[in-house]
């Protein structure tokens, strides 16, 4: 599955891996707005980070719903991984019987198959689960609130005065909590919403895939861990900071 994430031979001229739009670095997400394609197109939304993708109501049901992607299209991780390959913006391999015989043409994934799967031929099944389990092995849940909320600093030890009153304005004065749900691994819960950020939104967001006029420019409330190395921020990417 790692070796699927970091190989731009998934793409329709082998220039776009998956990586290239999750970037390790950026807790895999993207440092620029819009990523660019296999052709150097722009996709229409920010690449969301996807740490902490396998605590989010996808390898168990989600909770309402979609939970992956912006607007919520994909419940299923296993599902999800053909969706960027097939894209005409993103790597554009919209055949998947030649994406088969590309990678199988390759040696380096013979001896890995037959480590993992007691075969020689890659499929769609094996790509589709063996990226999912490598997604969901991306967790990010020591940092110093996670090891404050669950009382493990050592000799007590907890947040400074300014981090005090973050946590108080977080929780209490504009009650980010209230999307953002704190609790260890994850700040973040499987619901929709539209926070206010364009009156007549041009991405209409989970109303696209539901229908529903109530949904319009609503958007899945994001994971903020390593939230400092995410920018750009929103959907669009349109907060720099």
């Amino acid at each position: 599955g790692r070796v699927l994430f970091y190989d731009k031979n998934l793409s329709k001229n082998n220039s776009i891996a998956c990586a290239s739009c999750h970037k390790q670095e950026f807790a895999f997400a993207d440092n620029v707005a819009f990523s660019k394609g296999f052709e150097h197109l722009e996709t229409k939304r920010n690449s969301i980070a996807i740490q902490n993708i396998g605590n989010n109501g996808i390898i168990m049901p989600p909770i309402k719903g979609g939970s992956l992607f912006w607007d919520g299209r994909e419940s299923s991780l296993e599902s999800l991984i053909s969706k960027p390959i097939a894209n005409h913006i993103e790597m554009g391999m919209e055949d998947t019987n030649i994406l088969l015989s590309k990678l199988n043409n390759l040696p380096y994934y013979k001896n890995l198959l037959q480590t993992a799967h007691g075969t020689s031929t890659l499929t769609m099944e094996i790509i589709a689960q063996d990226m999912s389990l490598f997604l969901s092995g991306i967790n990010s849940s020591r940092s110093r609130f996670d090891r404050q909320f669950m009382n493990s600093f050592p000799n007590g030890f907890t947040f400074d005065p300014l981090e005090e009153k973050g946590k108080i304005l977080f929780n209490t004065t504009y009650q980010c909590s209230n999307c953002h749900h704190p609790s260890t691994g994850m700040y973040v819960n499987n619901n929709f919403f539209n926070i206010g950020l364009d009156a007549d939104a041009e991405d209409k967001g989970r109303m696209n895939i539901t229908g529903d006029a109530q949904m319009e420019g609503a958007f899945i409330v994001p994971d903020l861990h390593n939230v400092a190395v995410t920018a750009p921020y929103m959907h669009d990417g349109r907060f720099k900071t």
